[in-house]
């Protein structure tokens, strides 16, 4: 939750747990504000975590379709230190950027921790798996 609330001010903590509540989610989530995000748009899981994964998203994203006050809270400034206003312009139509993307990265990391799937969390634990060669062929993109 600091990182979140560091990088969207403190506006993301009400926007997080009531999107969290109207997922059904009201009991508990708070415990895991303190556990390590991992922003990244890849990861491995087995397979059985992947598909509670996918299922989890894609009720994610219906509960967000069919209602307006979430649609309504995601949609606005995220405060997003590193905004770009060309890319808001283009991605969301409007000056700053909103809430969705931001939300919705974290979401995977809320499921993982919410039904105790094991997560490698530290740079330590990364490094085991790092691959130089690869690691750099996105550098500048």
């Amino acid at each position: 939750m600091d990182q979140a609330i560091n990088g969207h001010t403190e506006q993301f903590r009400s926007v997080w747990y009531d999107t969290l509540s109207q997922l059904g989610y009201k009991n508990n989530v708070d415990s895991i504000d303190r556990k390590e995000v991992f922003l990244r748009n890849s990861y491995i899981a087995t397979p059985k975590a992947l598909e509670g994964l996918i299922t989890f998203m894609n009720r994610s994203i219906a509960t967000v379709s069919q209602s307006t006050h979430l649609q309504l809270l995601l949609s606005q400034d995220a405060n997003y230190r590193e905004a770009k206003k060309i890319v808001a312009e283009s991605v969301f139509h409007s000056n700053f950027y909103q809430f969705y993307p931001f939300v919705f990265e974290r979401l995977p990391v809320f499921y993982f921790y919410y039904y105790n799937l094991s997560v490698f969390t530290s740079l330590e634990q990364y490094a085991l798996f790092s691959n130089e060669e690869v690691d750099t062929l996105f550098e500048g993109i």
